[in-house]
């Protein structure tokens, strides 16, 4: 999500403080984890090595 630095989301959506906080930490927990070298899967959740494992084995195979 990218927001710009009055509160605002680039599709206009206003945001109040609380919420805007919640948001900013969600993407900063994300963006720690990714830094730390766990996988995640598109909604934020993350992989455990065998699936891990078997999406790329399938992926190889093509």
């Amino acid at each position: 999500m990218l927001l710009r630095k009055h509160g605002e989301r680039l599709d206009g959506e206003r945001l109040d403080a609380e919420r805007l906080d919640a948001e900013r930490l969600d993407a900063e927990r994300l963006d720690a984890e990714r830094l730390d070298g766990e996988r995640l899967d598109g909604d934020g959740e993350r992989l455990d090595g065998e699936r891990v494992f078997f999406v790329m084995l399938f992926i190889l195979n093509f």
